[in-house]
């Protein structure tokens, strides 16, 4: 299926004749990154000004830092002193540097996805598209991070669901990661991938609590948001190409949003919660340019002018995070899971009692959780009850279990067929 859904992609992108419709189809069907990789190409597509088309190589150059042939944009014909930076992917400074966070992230995220591939398929259950595998390893899902398990809200941002999420977040982070690492420098660039990252997950848990979320595309449209930041605050400087690729990262990110809100597999909180913490930490952040001219007015090069002394804005903006999750705990709905987690607290403090009062109001709300059963049947059986126990336990099992609690409700049902 997914191979099907590439090569109708392909032809539809090697057709001349691409309108408009065609344009927002294939939209429709990537991730933010592929949106990331094509998108200052689609974006001339889209918007078709004389001014952007004649731009398009400058634009181009400024984003991926590179060119296979020589200058041939539209600002040779201008006069020198009319743009304030015609070449701006070949001067702008920190991008000669290695992006070593970034190969880091990217190889981190890697590795992980690789970790839960090898973890579920050895137990049988799937890869990194499995929730039980996604769970195991720190996805994020709301009735757990209410029951205490607040590193979810970050370890979340190292999960990808399958090998699309990871190849199109990895090719968005390549890309930007690059750009505002070299820009900003190491320092910055980990404290907006990080935080903002961790504001799209706030953004989801407060919002959108019931679902299970995991991927990177939160910190990644931070660190865009951080780009936006830098275009924004140097925007005098950077002129018209600046403008220009403004104006395309807008028109791409509301694209992708808008699809993102017509799809409901698409943790678009997550996404808009990154990008505002990335844009705020960047406005806070950015280090400003400022062109200087050598001594006969023949070489131009940007300096650095010093940065936003905005280094109070993380932590405002931890205790931000700090509040949003609270929130979210507090405005977490009543569900079952909830009260199976809660139930499993008071079994392991052998209040049995209490343990079977919050499985049955979980049984109430959703009768259909193998999990609720199992629990029941535990405390039932510790509770001397070894006939509903038994009904319990095997009804969970035939409902469904992961892996661990089936093997363990198996033997406690041998158990109480052998001591009979």
């Amino acid at each position: 299926m997914i191979g099907s859904a590439l090569r109708a992609w392909v032809f539809q992108l090697g057709r001349r004749d691409l309108d408009l419709g065609g344009v927002l189809g294939i939209l429709s069907s990537m991730a933010l990154t592929f949106l990331i990789f094509n998108g200052f190409n689609l974006a001339v597509q889209l918007l078709r000004p004389p001014a952007l088309l004649a731009q398009r190589d400058s634009i181009m150059f400024l984003i991926v830092g590179h060119r296979k042939k020589p200058w041939t944009g539209g600002f040779q014909a201008r006069p020198y002193a009319e743009e304030p930076v015609e070449r701006l992917g070949s001067v702008l400074p920190g991008q000669e540097r290695q992006p070593y966070l970034t190969w880091l992230l990217l190889a981190a995220n890697f590795l992980i996805w690789v970790v839960l591939e090898i973890s579920g398929r050895s137990q049988g259950i799937g890869g990194s598209e499995n929730p039980e595998v996604l769970l195991d390893f720190g996805a994020m899902f709301g009735p757990l991070i209410a029951d205490g398990q607040y590193w979810r809200l970050f370890t979340s941002m190292f999960l990808h669901v399958g090998v699309m999420h990871l190849l199109f977040n990895s090719i968005g982070l390549l890309i930007f990661g690059r750009i505002v690492e070299g820009t900003y420098g190491r320092l910055r660039f980990a404290l907006i991938y990080v935080l903002a990252g961790l504001a799209g997950s706030v953004a989801s848990y407060i919002i959108n609590s019931a679902a299970i979320g995991a991927g990177a595309s939160g910190a990644i449209f931070g660190v865009l948001g951080a780009l936006v930041a830098f275009l924004v605050a140097n925007r005098e400087m950077l002129g018209e190409v600046g403008r220009q690729t403004l104006v395309a990262i807008a028109v791409l990110a509301a694209i992708n949003i808008f699809f993102g809100f017509a799809d409901s597999g698409v943790d678009n909180w997550a996404h808009l919660g990154g990008l505002a913490g990335g844009f705020a930490l960047g406005m806070a952040l950015t280090p400003r340019y400022k062109l200087a001219v050598g001594p006969f007015g023949m070489e131009r090069q940007l300096v650095h002018s010093g940065a936003q002394t905005g280094w109070a804005v993380p932590l405002m903006m931890g205790a931000v995070l700090i509040a949003g999750a609270w929130l979210g705990t507090a405005t977490v709905p009543d569900n079952a899971f909830t009260r199976i987690y809660k139930a499993e607290r008071l079994l392991h403090q052998q209040s049995y009692a209490e343990a079977l009062q919050e499985i049955d109001r979980s049984l109430q709300l959703d009768p259909s959780i193998g999990r609720a059963h199992y629990v029941r049947g535990k405390a039932l059986l510790e509770s001397g009850d070894e006939q509903s126990a038994r009904t319990e336990l095997g009804l969970a099992i035939r409902l469904g279990l992961d892996t661990d609690a089936r093997r363990e409700a198996v033997a406690l049902l041998l158990s109480i067929d052998s001591g009979r």
